[in-house]
């Protein structure tokens, strides 16, 4: 797996996140499993104030590959950072998919409390 691109697709969907631009991670996950309003709600649910991924929340990234995955799949838990917390209970959980692309291709899973 390509470790910079993805630590480029989780930075851009965290910055997206933490700038509340939920239809823009809408179109960027073609809307698979959850909406922009589905986003915002689980947000407004949790009640804090979401700031974009710091430099040591790279590692806390979760990836398995998804067995047999053509192209290839990786499941990943990406961790959500707020301001009043740090570390949050919240969670990103996606499927990277390999793409020609700068970034992978994303389908937003789930995004709650683990």
């Amino acid at each position: 797996m390509d470790t910079e691109k993805l630590n480029r697709t989780a930075e851009y969907v965290s910055v997206a996140l933490a700038n509340k631009e939920y239809k823009l991670i809408e179109k960027f996950t073609r809307g698979i499993r959850l909406s922009a309003e589905d986003i915002e709600e689980a947000i407004d649910e949790y009640g804090r104030t979401v700031t974009s991924l710091p430099s040591e929340g790279y590692t806390n990234l979760d990836v398995v590959e998804v067995a047999s995955s053509n192209p290839k799949e990786w499941s990943v838990y990406i961790p959500v950072y707020t301001k009043e917390e740090g570390l949050s209970d919240l969670t990103l959980e996606v499927t990277m998919r390999e793409s020609t692309s700068e970034l992978f291709e994303v389908e937003l899973d789930n995004l709650h409390v683990l």
